[in-house]
């Protein structure tokens, strides 16, 4: 009886590349919102080309909300307590 032998190569792919860049963590955010403003938030993103999703309208409202409220308070915002 012959032997036979089986032969097995194992392909590993290459790890993928890593940025350069320091990628900033992100975090999910969960808020209740009343109708009224839902309805609206649901007009503007139908009606303005610039917002594709709920999220990139809310994302630029709280970072220029953000923005707004380290102009009115230069001392009291977080990133400068540190």
């Amino acid at each position: 009886m012959a032997h036979s032998h089986t032969t097995v190569t194992l392909v590993t792919t290459p790890p993928l590349p890593r940025p350069k860049k320091k990628v900033l963590p992100r975090v999910s955010v969960a808020a209740r919102i009343e109708r009224g403003y839902y309805e609206d938030l649901v007009r503007i993103i139908d009606a303005d080309d610039h917002y594709n999703r709920f999220g990139d309208f809310v994302r630029e409202a709280v970072l220029e909300k953000i923005d707004r409220w380290k102009k009115d308070h230069p001392l009291g915002g977080p990133s400068q307590r540190k």
